[in-house]
C-alpha cells in the first residue's frame, strides 16, 4: 500500500462509497463486458476498457465534495479499479518472455562488481538491501502509483547518496542502476514496467524520471554479455597490475624518505 493510502484514508473512502452506490455502478457493468470479451480483445482493448473505468468513476465522484485533497482521492479511485482488475491486465505473453530473459541475465551478471558496468569514475554507493527489498517488494503493489513509488523509494537514496548524482554521468546512473538490478532479482520487473507505462497517465516529474532510468538499465543488463564483461575485468586488473610492475622500486623513486643515522 502507498505511503500515502492509510488504512484509516481507505476506511474513510470506503465510507464515501457506501454514500454513493450508484455511482461505483460502473465497476460491476465493466466487470461483466470484461468477463464476457476478454478472450476476444487484445491486450490494448483491455487497457482502454480499464482506463475508461477509471475516468468514469473519477467524472462521477467529481460532482460531490471529496473529503480528501485531489491526489489521495485519485489514488483511492485507483485502488478501488486496480483491486477489480489488476489479476487480468497484468501479465501478457511478450512481456513474460523478456521478464525469463531478463532474469537469466541478473543471475548470470549478479556476481560481477560495479566497475564491470563501466561507470566513468569510482562510486560510492550506500547499503544496498533496502533498495533490493524495495524493489522485491513491487508485485505486492497492484496500483501504477504504488508501483512507481516503490521504484522511487529503491532508487532515490542510492542516487542522492552524498550528493553522488550531481556528479554522476548519464552512464553512471545506468551502471548503478544496472548493479542495483542484476543484485536485486526482482521478480516480473519488465512486465511492471510495461503495467505503469500502460495505466499510470498521470506519473510525477520524478516518478517519470526513475522509472526511465530502470527501463534503460533492464536494456543495458538485456545486451550485456558475461564474456565482455569478465574481458573487460581482466584488462582492469592487468592494467593495475602492469602499473604496479612497471613502477620504480622505492630507493629510487624521487619521494623516498630518507631515515637519519
Amino acid at each position: 500500500m502507498s505511503s500515502q493510502l492509510t488504512d484509516d484514508i481507505l476506511v474513510k473512502f470506503s465510507q464515501f462509497i457506501n454514500e454513493h452506490q450508484t455511482d461505483v455502478e460502473p465497476i460491476k457493468q465493466f466487470r461483466d463486458w470484461f468477463e464476457n470479451h476478454k478472450n476476444n480483445t487484445t491486450h490494448e482493448e483491455q487497457v482502454k476498457m480499464v482506463d475508461s473505468c477509471m475516468l468514469t468513476l473519477l467524472f462521477n465522484f467529481s460532482q460531490y465534495d471529496s473529503p480528501f485533497t485531489r491526489e489521495v482521492h485519485f489514488m483511492c479511485v485507483e485502488n478501488l479499479v486496480f483491486s477489480n482488475f489488476y489479476e487480468d491486465v497484468f501479465l501478457e505473453n511478450d512481456s513474460l518472455k523478456i521478464d525469463e530473459q531478463f532474469a537469466l541475465k541478473c543471475k548470470e551478471l549478479s556476481d560481477f562488481p560495479i566497475e564491470a558496468f563501466r561507470p566513468t569514475r569510482n562510486i560510492h554507493l550506500p547499503r544496498l538491501e533496502p533498495s533490493f527489498e524495495q524493489l522485491r517488494s513491487i508485485n505486492n503493489y497492484k496500483t501504477p502509483t504504488e508501483k512507481v513509488e516503490s521504484i522511487v523509494n529503491a532508487l532515490k537514496p542510492v542516487l542522492y547518496f552524498d550528493n553522488t548524482t550531481t556528479q554522476m554521468t548519464c552512464d553512471d546512473i545506468i551502471a548503478v542502476v544496472s548493479y542495483i538490478l542484476c543484485n536485486a532479482q526482482s521478480p516480473l520487473l519488465y512486465s511492471n514496467l510495461c503495467f505503469i507505462r500502460d495505466f499510470d497517465k498521470g506519473i510525477s516529474t520524478e516518478g517519470d524520471f526513475f522509472v526511465t532510468q530502470v527501463e534503460v538499465a533492464v536494456q543495458n543488463i538485456l545486451g550485456s554479455q558475461k564474456e565482455e564483461m569478465d574481458r573487460y575485468m581482466d584488462e582492469m586488473v592487468g592494467g593495475v597490475e602492469s602499473k604496479i610492475v612497471s613502477s620504480p622500486p622505492v630507493s629510487n623513486a624521487n619521494s623516498q624518505v630518507k631515515y637519519c643515522k
